[in-house]
């Protein structure tokens, strides 16, 4: 063998990494673009994400609550659509219950496998306005608010004390005073008559008018979201529930028909305005959008006038009501692939989010590597992209973790029957290239060949690959043109990997 090598000293593997790290800046613009084979995944992870619950729904089951009394609620699963979904496990969810006095208590509620609801009961501990925050305690469901008033207690009624006689009318006094009556204009006289007061009952000295006077506390609306800065589904079906509730001065219900007017600058809110019917406590109205947009809210006014307390002004965050992650199914151990994350409208079409997302891919196995692993969806963009690269032959799973969504994870297969081959056909090759140049024995400088081919390819594989992510160094044929130079070099391929791992002295 020529001792004119130069990267002999350094090794062969050292020039490989430093030609294929050099061509790794290659760009993965063109992978932006939504192949048309991943149809068929879209529409197969839509199917799933139906199944999947992604919000938690409260509603109170009496119409009204006596305090001191036992209130039942009932929670359910739905999914994206707003449809009930039977539970796959068993959840629980935190309720929080917190009263006007400041005082709060916390349970958990459970809906059992199989189910799509379940109702827990709380005592109403306290008269007057109290919130309940329902809370799932799996990640990734949205929660929901209730706000609901709690009247007192009738009180028994008292019989009537008897009133004596002369109590019955407040005591009178008498004041001497002068008149002076003129008749034609002559005085007739004056004459001695009286005035009488009424004194004030219980011999209180007050003004009765200013006595008698009580100060009220005004009524006023309660106004409350669903979740508050939460994020909501642009389908137009997910919406978020506005809640007016009437507390009176007496914590009596509307007194009559009760009109509340909203603002709001995109989306749709329905009804318009919010009614609080005569008799009733509470009315609703949703806001909902067909495009991911932040909408703001504001409370106008009320027929009649109150004064409105709670999320007077509040802004719903629409996001694209699915994300989905797509990639191949099978990958070449030395070949490289996009796996994308897409964010789909209600009819399964790309949509851009709006705002950039934060994305993270993880491998189950470890035989995939990624580049980037950590990403952002650019708000204007329908999707994101990052590079695949296995590392090791057999199968993996990837999955994608990203706020308010729960994807489905993707199986991939990594094969190397076709690398086998390219790389057993490189080695020969490049040990006839050795017999002609260096001759001796041709059946030795094939198997030298095949043996150096195949050492340089799995160096190149296993070390080199998982450093570089071009799209050069990352193609099937590339293992061809490798093992070729194996083959070429022989044994020096084989001091090479014992010198790279250490098993001889440099």
């Amino acid at each position: 063998m020529p001792s004119n090598f130069a990267w002999r000293k350094t090794g062969c593997f050292g020039v490989l990494s430093a030609i294929l790290t050099a061509s790794s800046a290659t760009s993965w613009a063109s992978a932006q673009k939504l192949p048309s084979e991943y149809n068929a995944q879209i529409k197969q992870q839509a199917a799933l994400a139906a199944a999947q619950p992604a919000k938690v729904s409260a509603k109170l089951v009496a119409t009204e609550i006596l305090v001191g009394s036992n209130a039942e609620v009932e929670i359910t699963l739905l999914n994206a659509e707003n449809l009930p979904v039977a539970a796959k496990q068993d959840w629980h969810c935190e309720v929080s219950i917190h009263y006007r006095s400041g005082k709060s208590s916390t349970q958990t509620a459970w809906i059992k496998k199989g189910e799509a609801s379940g109702n827990f009961e709380f005592v109403a501990a306290e008269a007057g306005l109290v919130t309940l925050n329902v809370s799932p305690m799996s990640g990734g469901l949205r929660p929901d608010k209730l706000t609901i008033i709690v009247r007192p207690t009738q009180a028994p009624s008292k019989k009537k004390k008897s009133v004596p006689a002369n109590s019955a009318l407040p005591s009178i006094r008498t004041y001497p005073t002068a008149l002076s009556i003129r008749t034609g204009g002559q005085s007739a006289g004056l004459k001695l008559a009286s005035l009488a007061l009424a004194a004030a009952p219980n011999g209180s000295s007050q003004n009765p008018q200013i006595q008698g006077a009580t100060t009220k506390k005004a009524a006023v609306l309660h106004l409350s979201v669903s979740d508050v800065g939460g994020n909501y589904f642009a389908n137009g079906r997910d919406a978020a529930v506005i809640t007016a509730v009437y507390e009176g001065a007496d914590l009596s219900p509307a007194p009559a028909d009760i009109h509340v007017w909203f603002h709001w600058a995109d989306g749709y809110l329905d009804p318009q305005p919010l009614q609080i019917l005569k008799g009733a406590y509470s009315g609703t109205t949703k806001v909902t959008s067909l495009r991911p947009a932040d909408v703001q809210v504001n409370f106008v006014s009320s027929t009649p006038s109150y004064e409105a307390q709670g999320d007077t002004q509040f802004t719903v965050h629409f996001v694209p009501p699915m994300a989905v992650l797509i990639g191949p199914e099978k990958l070449s151990v030395v070949d490289n692939s996009p796996v994308m994350i897409v964010f789909l409208d209600a009819q399964n079409n790309p949509v851009a989010p709006g705002k950039n997302w934060a994305v993270t891919l993880r491998s189950h196995q470890s035989k995939l590597h990624f580049a980037p692993q950590s990403f952002e969806v650019q708000g204007t963009s329908p999707s994101g992209t990052s590079a695949l690269f296995p590392v090791a032959l057999g199968s993996d799973t990837v999955e994608a973790v990203m706020a308010n969504y729960q994807l489905q994870p993707r199986a991939i297969v990594i094969t190397g029957w076709l690398v086998l081959a390219l790389c057993l056909g490189g080695g020969l090759a490049g040990g006839l290239a050795a017999y002609n140049k260096f001759r001796g024995s041709w059946l030795w400088r094939i198997f030298l060949g095949i043996l150096g081919g195949a050492v340089l390819s799995w160096l190149y594989v296993y070390l080199a690959l998982p450093n570089v992510s071009s799209n050069l160094a990352h193609n099937t044929f590339s293992v061809f043109f490798v093992s070729v130079l194996g083959g070429y070099l022989g044994t020096t391929v084989l001091d090479i990997a014992a010198k790279r791992f250490g098993w001889i002295s440099s």
